[in-house]
């Protein structure tokens, strides 16, 4: 758009700003005041509903009850989990029940994964270094099962884009303190949800990182997840494990009945069975494992719970003379905004295709320009700690300004950059922006696989 089009848009926008259409008129946009910014920028609208299935029609498919049959594997043999860490339970086409709760700004999730007894092999080691849980509860190794409960609790924010921020975890998504732990949910296709949550300890250099992908299928009856769980330590893996499963949507009541059929089948503790069955259903604000989130912790993302940054500015005009001057302030003003607008999409457009072609010297397949389905978590993790090695916070499960550019400015592999090529300090700070949904002024794992998915996107 040329700065001239720009400029005839404002007209026709301020022309309708000014043309008394009721006798009531509105606090912005009328004759008697300046344009409204909501007209420009969604988060300035009031009437804008910050409602998850309102901002992207996938989280109201996903709201359900969901029955799979999971499977963990250590990802390079693709053998059982238990294979390469010695635990109580393989982990091998085991039930999954998945409630997953969407109401308006807020979405949750229930996990219940069932576990068989432990080999009696195991009982009899001297060493029994993983998931010993049950035996804290009544358990006997060897007799009793086990389920791996866990909840997390996520909402939209003031940007009213469809990125929902984790407010807070239970179990193994555990709860940690503000700043050290987060992630985020966000639909990547129509039928396509990823969701990433990290955490990282204050005095010690190991994260740990959940990462999910849900492909679902064209009715939205079922879906396909794919998840990679790790610990990083300097780079280094000390722990990682893949899984997946085929989830099927079930009723509530088939939900209940099917827990409590698992009980039984897996012979679980009268622990675990009266501290879950008193649960069922699960009502708004409850949660398998506590602590429950409280209305302090949905405060710091639910934007139902506190203002709006984005308020629309109320400014009346003062007489004809006046009015003719703000008139042509105004006009200036939309068509400078509109001219910028057009400006950094411009600059977002050239930073993304530089961007790509950078990543394509060392990673062709997470930007092939075809579709995201072909790229696995651990081609985006591989990748992600690639760029997350700055001599001062590399490894911390980050991507800081200073590394992404120094991953985009590193010519190493004597790469012959035509000009054109390079990306400007400016293209760079839009492109940063625009990764960096959450304005942490860091790029979580969430964020960079939800760019990723955009770059490739048709």
């Amino acid at each position: 758009m040329k700065l001239s089009n720009a400029l005839l848009l404002s007209t026709i926008h301020l022309d309708a700003c000014l043309s008394p259409v009721d006798a009531a008129p509105k606090k912005c946009g009328t004759w008697a005041t300046e344009r409204c910014i909501g007209e420009i920028d969604k988060r300035y609208d009031p009437n804008n509903s910050p409602n998850l299935a309102d901002l992207h029609p996938l989280y109201g498919k996903m709201d359900g009850y969901w029955l799979g049959t999971y499977t963990s594997y250590e990802p390079t043999t693709k053998t059982p989990w238990v294979a390469k860490y010695p635990t109580m339970y393989e982990i091998k086409k085991v039930p999954y029940y998945l409630n997953i709760s969407v109401s308006g700004t807020r979405f949750h999730e229930h996990h219940a994964i069932f576990m068989s007894k432990a080999a009696q092999s195991f009982c009899e080691s001297p060493n029994q270094p993983y998931y010993t849980f049950p035996l804290d509860n009544d358990g006997i190794c060897g007799v009793n099962g086990w389920v791996r409960l866990a909840d997390l609790y996520r909402a939209s924010t003031h940007e009213l884009n469809d990125v929902s921020v984790t407010v807070k975890g239970t179990g193994y998504l555990s709860e940690c303190e503000p700043g050290l732990c987060g992630g985020t949910g966000k639909p990547v296709e129509d039928n396509v949800f990823y969701a990433g949550d990290f955490q990282v300890a204050e005095d010690n250099p190991t994260s740990f990182h959940h990462v999910k992908l849900y492909f679902f299928a064209s009715d939205y009856n079922s879906f396909f997840m794919e998840k990679a769980i790790y610990t990083e330590t300097n780079q280094v893996f000390d722990q990682f494990s893949e899984g997946e499963g085929n989830f099927e949507r079930i009723s509530e009541s088939e939900f209940i009945a099917g827990i409590e059929e698992a009980m039984n089948t897996y012979n679980l503790t009268k622990t675990y069975r009266d501290g879950i069955l008193n649960k069922l259903p699960l009502q708004a604000g409850e949660c398998f494992l506590g602590p429950c989130p409280t209305e302090d912790d949905w405060a710091r993302v639910d934007p139902n719970l506190s203002e709006s940054p984005y308020q629309e500015q109320y400014k009346v005009k003062t007489g004809v003379v006046a009015g003719f001057t703000i008139m042509a302030a105004v006009l200036l003003i939309a068509g400078i905004i509109a001219f910028y607008q057009w400006r950094i999409n411009k600059l977002k457009e050239a930073a993304k295709h530089k961007f790509a072609r950078r990543m394509s010297q060392s990673t062709k397949k997470l930007v092939s320009g075809n579709d995201s389905s072909g790229v696995t978590p651990k081609d985006l993790i591989d990748t992600f700690n690639r760029i997350d090695c700055g001599e001062e916070d590399g490894g911390n499960g980050l991507i800081s300004k200073d590394e992404l550019w120094a991953y985009i400015s590193d010519m190493k592999d004597g790469s012959v950059v035509k000009k054109e090529s390079v990306m400007t300090q400016k293209e760079f700070d839009v492109l940063f922006e625009s990764i960096d949904k959450d304005h942490s002024h860091q790029i979580d794992f969430a964020e960079f696989c939800a760019f990723i998915a955009e770059v490739n996107r048709p």
